[in-house]
């Protein structure tokens, strides 16, 4: 059993929820510092801001939490772009902590576009036809999109309480399964990788390597007697925000990314470094080439 607590407040009034050692509280409020904190112009800059924002309010030895979405804001997919869906779960998946996941983020869902004389939620009932778009929390709520039958397989009825998005045909969890690459291939590998000692336990380095690009470093860090630190283990280097726009020659990154990670070289095979989304990537000794590479995952 878990207590969770939801409440948009200033940093320390979240915080309080965790209680103290004479007066626990919670096991976690959720953070919603992604929600409030980023939106589709921010810079990698801002992404890591907005996680040292809470990290270093959280108390000792509680757990931190991500967010990405929920019911109340539009989809990770209309917030970031589409294009941004794996780079993002794949920024919520390798942070120490919780991953809290809203229903249709791990395929991509997108926002449902809502009618007024379909419109259910009172936020958006409550100010009238000509704005209820700016207030209705409809479009995130609609339902998730199984498969390709009656409704996307969520109901055997024609029509729903909210309507099926018109993309379900397309964007739904069976097709995904069926596709050699797909969000949901993306959120499953993560699930896994989220198993690991170096994920569950390591330490974790953030550094912004330019405007667009955020890295992530997990690892172990081992000791030998009277050696010191004998090397790194990293398992996971997560890119995120706008990365999928990177193209062309991007060496001078892989640069940047040698300076701050020297010892990155004495890590993980090189055959472990894979693509997430079926794109081209390589390796600098084991550091992630972004030539042409969209998101990479190393697992």
């Amino acid at each position: 059993r878990v207590i969770i607590t939801e409440s948009y407040s200033d940093i320390k009034d979240t915080m309080g929820y965790y209680g103290s050692s004479e007066m626990p509280g919670v096991h976690f409020p959720l953070n919603f510092v992604f929600i409030t904190k980023l939106n589709n112009f921010c810079e990698a800059e801002e992404v890591k801001n907005a996680i040292k924002h809470w990290m270093t309010k959280l108390p000792k030895d509680k757990s931190a939490n991500w967010v990405l979405g929920n019911h109340d804001v539009p989809r990770v997919a209309a917030r970031f772009g589409p294009s941004l869906v794996d780079a993002f779960n794949m920024l919520l998946m390798v942070l120490p902590g919780v991953a809290v996941t809203y229903n249709g983020e791990e395929i991509g869902m997108e926002d449902t576009s809502i009618s007024w004389e379909q419109t259910k939620d009172p936020n958006g009932l409550y100010v009238g036809s000509r704005r209820y778009t700016k207030f209705s929390r409809d479009p995130q709520r609609t339902p998730f999109q199984w498969d390709t039958s009656t409704s996307a397989g969520f109901s055997s009825n024609t029509s729903t309480w909210l309507p099926v998005n018109d993309n379900y045909l397309k964007l739904n969890l069976q097709s995904q399964k069926l596709a050699k690459e797909s969000h949901y291939h993306v959120y499953k590998r993560l699930v896994q990788a989220r198993r690991s000692a170096t994920l569950q336990k390591g330490d974790v380095d953030i550094q912004v390597v330019s405007k667009y690009v955020l890295t992530i470093f997990s690892y172990v860090e081992r000791w030998s007697a009277g050696v010191g630190r004998s090397y790194w283990q990293p398992r996971i280097t997560s890119v995120a925000k706008r990365v999928l726009y990177l193209r062309g020659d991007c060496s001078h990154e892989n640069e940047r990314m040698a300076t701050l990670f020297p010892d990155c070289n004495q890590a993980v095979p090189s055959a472990m470094i894979s693509s997430v989304y079926g794109v081209t990537s390589g390796a600098v000794g084991y550091i992630p080439v972004l030539r042409t590479a969209d998101i990479i995952l190393t697992l």
